[in-house]
C-alpha cells in the first residue's frame, strides 16, 4: 500500500549518510523522552524484552539478540521472471513461495489524507495470489477480490491456508479476508469488514486471525472455531479494534512464528525538508501476541541499489531458520522485481 508520511524534518546540509546518521539520532532522542528526562539514552526495548519465555522459540530468541548494529550479509539477489506489479505479503509453504500482489490498470489520487498517505478512487484493478518456485519462476496465480476491492494485503499462513486481506484502495475502507488452500489454492471468504486491512497474522496458539489497518493505527482480533472460521457473525460483527502501541513504522507485512509470537515488517517516510524528498526508515518488530504489544524493535537500514532506492522492508518479507542462521527475504520492488535474501548475526 501507499505509505504515510510523517512531518519530521532532517537536516540536508551533509551527505546523505550523514542524513541517516542524524535520523538515528533522532530516533534514539524519542526513545529517551519515552524513558524520562534522565537524559540517558539506553536501549528501552531490549532491556524490557525478557527473553526466557521465548526460550522454546529459536527464531524470537535469536531475533531478541539483534540491534542496529547487527551485521546483514546477502545470501543471493534473484530476478523475478514473471510481473510482479505491487508486491504485498510473501510467505513460503510445501517449498514454494507466495506472493499477493495487487496491479492497478489506472490510478488517480483524490488527495493527501490527514496522516500524510493518499487516497485512491475506485478504478479498475485486480489482486493477485501467485506462486512462484526458488529459481523465480511462476508456478500459479489466481485472482482475489471483487468490484473496488482489489488490493492485497500482507498475508500469513497456517498448516493448511494462506491468509490474505483484500480492500479498497484507500483507508478507512472495505475489506474481504480469504483463506486459501495451499495444496490446491481454492479461496474460501473467512468475513468482511468495514476498514482497511493491509496485514494479517494467523494466531495459532489462542486459535484467533489478527488484522492491522491501512498504516496499523488498529488491531482487530477475530476468535476462530475448530474450523477455523469466525466463531459467529454476531461476534464478528461486534469486534472492535484496539489502538497499535507502536508509531515508529507502519507495517506492511506479518508473520507468525509460533507460541503466540510474530513478526512484522514495514517502514515510515520521513521528510528531508530543502525539497530534498524523504528518506524511508524500516524496521521489523517483534510481537507477544499474548499481550499484543511488541517487544522488540529493529531498526533495518537496508536499501536496494538501484537509481530508485527502497527500503528493504517496503512490502513482502519472510523469516526463516536455514543452518542455524536467522534469514530474511524481501521483494522491495514493484513491477521487475528481485528476490532478496539476507542473513542477519549480531556483530
Amino acid at each position: 500500500m501507499y505509505l504515510p508520511s510523517l512531518n519530521q524534518t532532517i537536516p540536508t546540509d551533509q551527505t546523505k549518510i550523514h542524513s541517516q546518521a542524524s535520523l538515528r539520532q533522532v530516533v534514539c532522542v524519542a526513545f529517551c523522552l519515552i524513558l524520562g528526562a534522565d537524559g540517558r539514552c539506553q536501549q528501552p526495548i531490549r532491556e524490557s524484552v525478557d527473553i526466557q519465555p521465548y526460550s522454546g522459540n529459536q527464531m524470537a530468541q535469536m531475533f531478541a539478540q539483534l540491534t542496529r548494529n547487527a551485521r546483514w550479509r546477502l545470501i543471493h539477489e534473484r530476478p523475478l521472471s514473471f510481473p510482479t506489479f505491487h508486491p504485498q505479503g510473501l510467505t513460503r509453504a510445501d517449498g514454494k513461495y507466495f506472493l499477493s500482489t495487487v496491479q492497478v490498470n489506472r490510478k488517480s489520487s483524490i488527495g493527501p489524507n490527514s496522516d500524510g498517505s493518499e487516497t485512491h478512487n475506485a478504478l479498475p484493478g485486480k489482486g493477485h495470489l501467485i506462486v512462484f518456485d526458488e529459481n523465480g519462476d511462476q508456478l500459479q496465480s489466481i485472482r482475489l477480490g471483487e468490484s473496488a476491492l482489489f488490493h492485497p494485503g500482507g498475508i500469513d499462513r497456517d498448516d493448511q491456508y494462506i491468509w490474505v486481506p483484500v480492500a479498497e484502495y484507500r483507508p478507512d475502507s472495505r475489506t474481504i479476508i480469504y483463506r486459501v488452500k495451499i495444496d490446491d489454492l481454492q479461496a474460501e471468504v473467512v468475513l468482511r469488514l468495514d476498514d482497511h486491512i493491509g496485514a494479517v497474522i494467523r494466531d495459532s496458539l489462542q486459535q484467533r486471525l489478527i488484522g492491522f489497518s491501512w498504516g496499523a493505527r488498529r488491531i482487530y482480533i477475530w476468535p476462530l472455531d475448530d474450523r477455523r472460521k469466525v466463531i459467529t457473525e454476531s461476534e464478528q460483527a461486534t469486534v472492535s479494534p484496539v489502538a497499535n502501541p507502536q508509531h515508529f513504522i507502519d507495517y506492511q507485512d506479518c508473520q507468525s512464528i509460533g507460541d503466540g509470537l510474530a513478526l512484522c515488517s514495514g517502514l515510515a517516510n520521513y521528510n528531508l525538508g530543502n525539497k530534498q524528498g524523504r528518506i524511508g526508515l524500516g524496521g521489523i518488530d517483534l510481537w507477544d501476541l499474548r499481550q499484543m504489544r511488541p517487544v522488540h524493535l529493529l531498526p533495518v537500514a537496508l536499501q536496494t541499489d538501484r537509481l530508485l532506492q527502497r527500503s528493504m522492508t517496503q512490502s513482502p518479507f519472510f523469516a526463516e531458520i536455514c543452518d542455524g542462521n536467522l534469514r530474511f527475504h524481501f521483494i522491495p520492488q514493484d513491477d521487475t522485481s528481485i528476490h532478496y535474501v539476507y542473513e542477519v548475526q549480531q556483530r
